[in-house]
């Protein structure tokens, strides 16, 4: 949640219309999140962490290269600056205009590059999978080609998504990642059984179909008309090409980086992939919720801050921003490192999923989740820098970044197995962190303050407190009285939990209290 500004400084109103759209995006994660882990409720205990499993989650590597070069987090941070100057100069037909030619241009190359893939799976999945059996691989395949679909669909909903952002519509883009999970739990419940995961890949191209079509009327109702034809002389089109080329380096390194991840994985014993991917998942909850929620909400108030001119105000903006993120991603790090193994068993030890598959996930979990904070604050600082029109720092750090991944991931996956690729990511994205927050304090002085360093510090404090009481409650939980995994688990966080926020509470914390005024508002309204 963004922490609105103080009354009479100059960030409230900015304030105020990020933590109306934090809230909107907050539910949605919310809402998305919950499907993710009944998805994967329903999906692991019929698979465990299996070697079927590692094929499927194996299979979405390519298709989430062509998405993230295409469509992704390149597409999203070049056209959010442009269509907000279009958007900013009064809504017309030039904005509608733009709107279509990108949209066009989108599923023109997604086509292409879905179609490209499908004919090269032959050769990319000996490459990707290199060390699964034989058979393995020809069912690999399969799965690939079905989910390259996937990338066309998600492409032109990026296109909906950023052109209902911008003109401050935020319902119906939070709502569709939810509706995309509800597909995947329906075709795992009906096709899983009998298809294995070959359904639960139809499901997933299903789901993406729901993404874009449900985003549409609201579209439409502001404007968007599509119209057939790229216009190549479109001035606002012409310019987001040169504006993706730097974040489509990023991406796709990050991509590259995945992609020589998952070739490694593959020749490690069976299951061992999976439980990498549920834990990456897992710490993706608090992730995708809470931090890329903020950070889509300021972004395009940080454009629009940028391209006023108003630096200060813009650095007051990304101060209390990241440090509500990392308000919330401290704890969340703690906490899943702590009761990991009974949450782990709560949601997914059932069925095929063991203690053993819960164990091995556990152990990867925290050591992805040590790296949340890092993460958390990546999502904010390079939105920072892609809203002064800067690409090529936050690019050439992530390159840097997904660089050191791959050489450290190749080191210690022989002596630590999985554990060494999660340390590899963790250790990664801590250190690029540090280097952005570095570079941008230079860009917009006064990001880093004497009062920033306080507010995370009084963080920091409350969450020692807090993982001091829910090692203590975990442990007489489980070792005291005995007690099942999910008793475990909902006695250590209900504690954890009071403790971080009566620490936070005596502290004064100032994120503490603008997250509890806005939730004070949210209840009035109501």
């Amino acid at each position: 949640m963004v922490a609105l500004a103080r009354p009479g400084s100059e960030t409230q109103g900015a304030g105020r219309r990020i933590a109306r759209a934090a809230t909107i995006l907050l539910g949605g994660f919310l809402a998305s999140r919950l499907a993710g882990l009944v998805r994967d409720v329903v999906v692991l205990p019929q698979f465990g962490t299996s070697g079927e499993l590692d094929l499927y989650y194996a299979a979405f590597r390519i298709p989430d290269l062509i998405f993230n070069l295409v469509a992704g987090g390149a597409l999203g941070s070049a056209i959010v600056p442009v269509f907000a100057e279009y958007r900013a100069a009064g809504p017309g037909a030039a904005f509608g205009r733009l709107a279509s030619a990108v949209f066009n241009a989108v599923g023109a190359v997604a086509v292409l590059a879905a179609v490209l893939g499908i004919l090269f799976t032959p050769a990319l999945v000996p490459f990707l999978g290199a060390g699964f059996s034989g058979e393995q691989q020809a069912r690999l395949a399969v799965l690939v080609r079905i989910l390259l679909l996937q990338p066309v669909l998600f492409g032109l909903g990026e296109v909906v998504t950023r052109y209902l952002q911008v003109q401050g519509h935020f319902a119906y883009p939070a709502m569709a990642p939810t509706l995309y999970n509800l597909a995947i739990i329906a075709a795992a419940v009906t096709l899983g059984p009998s298809l294995g995961t070959v359904g639960l890949a139809i499901g997933v191209v299903l789901g993406a179909v729901v993404y874009l079509l449900v985003q549409l009327p609201a579209a439409h109702s502001l404007g968007f008309r599509w119209r057939p034809g790229i216009d190549l002389g479109e001035p606002g089109l012409r310019r987001i090409g040169p504006l993706m080329l730097p974040r489509l380096i990023d991406r796709g390194a990050v991509q590259v980086s995945f992609l020589l991840t998952t070739r490694l994985a593959s020749f490690l014993p069976a299951g061992h992939f999976a439980a990498l991917n549920v834990a990456w998942l897992l710490m993706m909850l608090p992730l995708g919720t809470f931090a890329m929620s903020a950070a889509n909400a300021a972004y395009p108030t940080l454009a629009e801050q940028a391209a006023r001119g108003e630096r200060p105000v813009m650095a007051a903006t990304v101060r209390r921003t990241l440090s509500s993120i990392l308000f919330l991603m401290v704890p969340s790090a703690l906490g899943l490192i702590i009761v990991g193994l009974p949450l782990v068993q709560t949601l997914y030890q059932r069925g095929e999923f063991t203690l053993a598959s819960a164990a091995l996930t556990a152990s990867a979990l925290a050591v992805y989740a040590a790296g949340l904070p890092a993460h958390g604050a990546i999502e904010i600082l390079t939105r920072s820098f892609y809203a002064l029109h800067d690409t090529r720092t936050p690019v050439a750090l992530s390159v840097a970044a997904m660089v050191t991944n791959i050489l450290l991931a190749t080191v210690l996956v022989a002596p630590l197995g999985h554990i060494g690729i999660a340390l590899a990511m963790t250790s990664s994205a801590t250190l690029e962190t540090v280097a952005l927050l570095a570079l941008l304090n230079r860009r917009l002085p006064q990001v880093v303050t004497l009062g920033l360093i306080w507010t995370v510090g009084r963080t920091g404090l409350a969450a020692v407190a807090m993982g001091v009481a829910t090692t203590l409650a975990l442990v007489s939980a489980r070792t005291v009285l005995g007690l099942a995994p999910i008793l475990q688990l909902a006695g250590a966080v209900s504690v954890g939990g009071a403790i971080y926020v009566a620490t936070a509470f005596l502290l004064r914390s100032s994120d503490l209290h603008d997250f509890l005024h806005v939730v004070r508002r949210r209840i009035g309204r109501r």
